[in-house]
């Protein structure tokens, strides 16, 4: 399929210069390890990338929301997510389930 964009490999991506990425050197760092854990361990879930050094809570639930579609991922301590609910009051971390996943989204689109 000449010209089609695809998300590359973890093989591709642990064994490219990742020097021209714009981030912290750090967050190159653990873009990597996750490609490398990735290749051996690409049916694991997502919450065992939590033993990988540069990976929290907020990529874990970010990845099952995205990856896996799941549907009450609320990203509370998400800066926009944290800036949207001082402002919204009608919406609260507790009121949005089970649809947190939707209520995340809802933040980002209209802040």
């Amino acid at each position: 399929m000449s010209g089609q964009l695809v998300f590359p490999t973890p093989a591709v991506v642990s064994n490219a210069d990742l020097s021209f990425l714009r981030m912290p050197q750090s967050r190159k760092e653990t873009l990597a390890r996750l490609a490398n854990y990735l290749r051996e361990h690409c049916h694991d879930s997502p919450n065992n990338w939590l033993a990988l050094k540069g990976i929290g809570p907020w990529t874990v639930n970010y990845a099952l929301m995205r990856g896996q579609s799941e549907p009450d991922l609320f990203l509370s301590s998400d800066l926009i997510v944290k800036k949207y609910l001082k402002t919204n009051e009608l919406m609260s971390e507790e009121g949005v389930s089970p649809w947190g996943s939707y209520a995340t989204l809802h933040c980002w689109s209209h802040y």
